[in-house]
């Protein structure tokens, strides 16, 4: 063997190679296409949404707390299910979704009158308020319906975002009930 040293070396570059190839998984072997295929499957929308919310870890909040009001107001127009609890969790998912936007929106926090100026022209600052001035109230169903159908708007709209960027207009046209 000391005769031969470029055997080793072969038989240790074989191995190393198809070490790398069994850590690097199947990047470099051709996804199947078609209905049951990654490219265009359930399976690579999720992946494409986790990757999406992992950069964008506001917006993956923003889309729980969304998801959330839905849920939690679903539950309160169940009448078997305890809807006082459900009501206050409404609220205060919205409120929690509001100031996330707040967050976003405004600059740091500035003890100014263009602060306030630009806090009280926010959109998002409207809904928080409208959701503690009604946290302390009794439940009333009405007040729940302009926040349960601005949480469904962004979440669908989020849905069809995450459609656009898998490529999946089949699905695209499925939620937005155009034909």
């Amino acid at each position: 063997m000391a005769d031969n040293p470029d055997q080793p070396r072969e038989s240790s570059e074989t191995i190393n190679d198809s070490q790398q190839g069994s850590q690097q998984g199947n990047q470099g072997s051709p996804r199947p296409s078609g209905p049951t295929g990654q490219e265009n499957g359930f399976g690579h929308i999720i992946q494409t949404a986790l990757a999406h919310y992992a950069n964008n870890k506001t917006e993956a909040l923003l889309m729980v707390t969304r998801m959330l009001t839905i849920l939690f107001s679903f539950l309160y127009l169940m009448p078997f299910f305890g809807s006082n609890s459900f009501y206050k969790k409404v609220l205060i998912a919205n409120a929690a979704t509001s100031a996330l936007r707040l967050h976003q929106r405004l600059p740091r926090f500035q003890l100014t009158t263009d602060f306030l100026h630009q806090l009280v022209a926010e959109d998002s600052c409207h809904y928080l308020l409208f959701s503690v001035i009604f946290l302390s109230c009794a439940p009333i169903t009405l007040v729940l319906f302009p926040i349960a159908l601005f949480a469904t708007l962004h979440v669908a709209f989020a849905a069809l975002t995450l459609l656009d960027r898998t490529g999946n207009r089949s699905s695209k046209l499925l939620l937005s009930g155009s034909y």
